[in-house]
Order: structure tokens, then C-alpha cells, then sequence
């Protein structure tokens, strides 16, 4: 939407359209993805997901033809599983430990949960992404915890953005590849100002209204 800026300090202000994500939670499921060994594993899962790793991990629910790098059509349920293109990036929250509690693959724009293949590990659970604003700021191979911290610092002293989450790291590569060639991201979950107050004043209206009815 705008970009943020107060040197030298540099964020954008984007608007998501909603999405469906295929998640791993540590500690879920009967195969417990470690949260020591998180990015690797719950990475490994979700690739096996969507066929990174050969013969896709899902039931396809209908026939897909899928976007660059994997361009595949599915079968009907029960037969050969799905191969889905991972759209980057890879989104990982923290906890308040600041350890990486869950990694999500953003799907294509064009599934829905009606006709997302069925995950067949147990620990993949598909999950509806609303529509949002984020806050965000690119980096490389700088700490997320600091990028995150400033990104932050900055939003605290920014009149027309509301926090509106907590902040999570965005990765456009797999965990294996070496941080000077990376490509991160820090999104921080935000409203605008101007809209809060537009929301507070319409339920006052429709209370007002309700009370005169």
C-alpha cells in the first residue's frame, strides 16, 4: 500500500488477500515435529505436502493444473496425491520463548479449503488466512528478534497503525540455504488508525440505533 520510513529505518505497509495455509505445529501429532530441530523438520513435512520431494503426501480432491515450479494435475480422491506449487514465503510464528512454534506454507490463490488436497501426515493441518495488513521489513542475514524489535519500536511511535498481533518470520528459501543468499522478512499484523475509529463509531451507531428500536 505505502511505504514506512524514518531513516534509516525502511518497512512497507501491505494489504493480503485471504489464503489457505498448510501448517505444522511443534509438539503436534503423533510424530512430534522437535522444537529444537523445528525449521528442518516441519520444512521436510510440508514439502512432502505438496511434492517437493517426489510423490506428493495428499489426497487430491480434484484435478489442479498449478503454477511454476510444479505444474501437475491431480486425481480424484483417493488416487494419486496433488502436486501443489509452494507460493513463498514460507511464514514461521514465534513463541513468547522465541522459539519457532509453527511453519505454514501459503497455498495458491486459486484453492480454497473445499478442494485443498488432504493432507495424509496427520501433523499438516490446512487453516483459512483472512485478509490483512502487515507491517513489513526485509532483511538477510540480521537477527529476526532485533529486526522484529525495531519494527516495533517504530509502530509504538506510529499514530496511524494499531498493532494488531503478534509479529512473525517470513522466509523466502529453505532453512538449508546459506544466510548471506537469504531473503527474510519480519510481518507485524496491523489496522489502520482511521479504520479502528471508523469501526468503534459504527457499533455506536448501530447500539444507539438498537436502543431507539
Amino acid at each position: 500500500i505505502r511505504t514506512l520510513s524514518n531513516a534509516p529505518f525502511v518497512a512497507e505497509l501491505r494489504a493480503y488477500p485471504p489464503a489457505v495455509g498448510a501448517k505444522v505445529t511443534a509438539g503436534e501429532g503423533k510424530d512430534k515435529v522437535s522444537a529444537e530441530k523445528f525449521s528442518n523438520e516441519a520444512f521436510g513435512v510440508l514439502a512432502k505436502y505438496i511434492g517437493v520431494f517426489g510423490k506428493p503426501m495428499n489426497k487430491g480432491k480434484r484435478e489442479m493444473a498449478m503454477t511454476a515450479p510444479v505444474v501437475m494435475e491431480g486425481g480424484e480422491a483417493g488416487g494419486e496425491g496433488a502436486a501443489i506449487a509452494m507460493t513463498a514465503p514460507v511464514v514461521m510464528d514465534m513463541d513468547d520463548g522465541m522459539k519457532r512454534s509453527s511453519m505454514m506454507f501459503l497455498l495458491p490463490a486459486d484453492i480454497t479449503m473445499e478442494t485443498a488436497p488432504v493432507p495424509l501426515d496427520e501433523r499438516v493441518k490446512l487453516v483459512e488466512v483472512p485478509a490483512r495488513k502487515e507491517v513489513v521489513r526485509k532483511f538477510s542475514t540480521e537477527n529476526a528478534e532485533k529486526m522484529a524489535k525495531e519494527v516495533m519500536e517504530f509502530l509504538g511511535k506510529e499514530d496511524s497503525l494499531e498493532v494488531k498481533g503478534r509479529w512473525s518470520l517470513a522466509s523466502y528459501n529453505p532453512p538449508f540455504t546459506l544466510p548471506w543468499f537469504r531473503t527474510n522478512e519480519i510481518h507485524v499484523p496491523v489496522e489502520e488508525v482511521a479504520a479502528v475509529k471508523e469501526t468503534k463509531a459504527e457499533k455506536a451507531e448501530t447500539s444507539e440505533k438498537a436502543e431507539k428500536a
